[in-house]
């Protein structure tokens, strides 16, 4: 199921055993609904009495944005995925449109990473680690600078 190096560090404890075809149930993740109104409400009931404000914030999986790392997983899912896989298409977004949709009627502010982050993924600055769902060091800088100019502009 995954290549030699894969399985090497697999063994060593350096990778992580549970990500062999991880991609087959992300992809099942990305197109079942999920409603999470009773958790932002309890969320914001409790931030606000804490006299704070709730923001919520999307950062899509690296998946969502760009099939370059579709040759990482491939990796570690050699028998079971294709040899081409597609989760940047409409399928797989509507935990985001779901999320939107609860934060506008419950009155929570919500920011969408997702077309910033395809913006720059489409420049061939791949924001993603290679073997891993985390971001690089600049990944984490630029979604950080996205979500700190919006939040002085809501809050200007």
């Amino acid at each position: 199921n995954v290549t030699p190096p894969i399985a090497d560090a697999m063994k060593k404890g350096d990778f992580n055993f549970f990500r062999k075809n991880w991609i087959l149930e992300e992809e099942k993740f990305l197109k079942a609904p999920a409603d999470l109104k009773p958790q932002l409400q309890a969320l914001k009931q409790y931030v606000e009495k804490n006299n704070s404000r709730l923001l919520v914030f999307y950062i899509p999986s690296r998946n969502q944005v760009s099939t370059y790392y579709y040759q990482f997983e491939k990796q570690y899912c050699l028998i079971n995925c294709p040899d081409a896989m597609n989760l940047t298409t409409d399928a797989y977004h509507i935990h985001r449109k779901m999320l939107a949709a609860r934060c506008s009627e419950l009155s929570i502010p919500f920011f969408d990473l997702t077309n910033p982050i395809i913006s720059e993924e489409s420049k061939d600055n791949h924001l993603y680690c290679g073997y891993d769902d985390h971001m690089r060091g600049k990944g984490y800088i630029f979604t950080a600078k996205k979500m700190y100019a919006w939040w002085r502009e809501i809050n200007n």
